[in-house]
C-alpha cells in the first residue's frame, strides 16, 4: 500500500513540473507582443503555421510524464492569444505537430 501511495505522489509532482514551467511562460505573454518578443520568452517554435497575415507558432514543453503543447497565435505581426493542453499520449508532440491548423478567421 505504501509503495502505491508513493508512485501515485510521485507521478503528481513530476506530471506538475511541465506545467509549471510552461504556466508561468505562457503568463508572461501578453497580447500585442511581437514574435521577437515572444522568441524571447517561449525560444523558437517547433513549428509555424501560416495564413495570410496569421501564423500560429508551436512548442512542445517535455514533461517527465506529460507534454505541455502550446501554441502562439499572431495576426498582423501580434499576438493574439496563447493556449496550452496536457498529453500524456507518448507521441502527443508529433501528433499536435503534425495536426495543428489554424483556426478559421
Amino acid at each position: 500500500m505504501l509503495r502505491i501511495t508513493t508512485i501515485a505522489m510521485l507521478t503528481v509532482v513530476l506530471t506538475g513540473c511541465a506545467s509549471d514551467v510552461a504556466r508561468e511562460r505562457i503568463a508572461r505573454l501578453e497580447p500585442g507582443m511581437r514574435p521577437v518578443q515572444v522568441d524571447a520568452v517561449l525560444g523558437s517554435p517547433l513549428a509555424v503555421r501560416r495564413d495570410g497575415d496569421r501564423e500560429a507558432w508551436l512548442y512542445c514543453i517535455d514533461g517527465v510524464l506529460v507534454d505541455e503543447l502550446v501554441a502562439a497565435r499572431f495576426e498582423g505581426g501580434k499576438l493574439v492569444e496563447a493556449t496550452r493542453g496536457r498529453e500524456y499520449d507518448f507521441y502527443a508532440c508529433d501528433t499536435f505537430l503534425e495536426g495543428y491548423t489554424l483556426p478559421s478567421s
